[in-house]
């Protein structure tokens, strides 16, 4: 179904057939035109989301990255400390 604003704007340039109601050659043109507008807005939506998955991937490698590359948290050195302890 087309939006009510291409359909007042069919009926506003003069499209309209007898009856005052748009003819289908001006409601076929229009919908091809909308079905166009549909398309380009769904591959501008999957780039964004491809551009927003990249990024995703890209914070989750560095946090990954950064919790193994860390220094040793205070229960870790604790733990670490005990152990050595033990051994002696």
């Amino acid at each position: 179904m087309l939006p009510e604003t291409m359909l007042e704007e069919l009926a506003s340039n003069g499209s309209t057939g007898t009856n005052n109601k748009p003819n289908k050659g001006a409601i076929l043109r229009k919908s091809v035109d909308h079905i166009r507008l549909l398309q380009q807005e769904v591959s501008s939506h999957k780039q964004r989301i491809f551009e927003l998955e990249r990024q995703l991937a890209g914070l989750t490698t560095n946090a990954v990255s950064n919790k193994t590359n860390s220094t040793p948290t205070a229960a870790t050195a604790t733990t670490l400390t005990h152990t050595t302890a033990m051994s002696l």
